[in-house]
């Protein structure tokens, strides 16, 4: 249990770093780009959720919709939405590790 714990940790770590951090610099550094306020070139919260899915399999869901429902909540998003958003979030970090272990066996 403690490494759902630390995993949940880990996401939302990297969704602070992410929007207190990497996007405030990417957004300084990026003056002359329009598309400077609406992405980002390194989504931190990407990578933790491929890392969390590659090491909790199965245990990565919860962990990933608490942490994307949690965020879609922050962010001002009407609760059904974040709910769905969580939702595709948590399958779609797992999914293709599915696929591939299915494909392969």
């Amino acid at each position: 249990m403690s490494h759902v714990l630390t995993a949940t940790f880990f996401l939302t770590l990297a969704w602070l770093l992410q929007l207190y951090l990497v996007f405030p610099l990417e957004q300084e550094l990026r003056l002359e780009d329009p598309n400077a306020t609406v992405f980002s070139y390194v989504f931190l919260p990407h990578g933790a959720k491929v890392l969390i899915a590659m090491f909790l399999m199965a245990w990565s869901l919860p962990v990933i919709f608490i942490v994307a429902f949690g965020s879609g909540i922050m962010f001002g998003f009407d609760p059904l939405y974040a709910f769905l958003g969580a939702v595709l979030a948590a399958t779609t970090a797992i999914m293709p590790i599915w696929l591939l272990n299915y494909v392969t066996s």
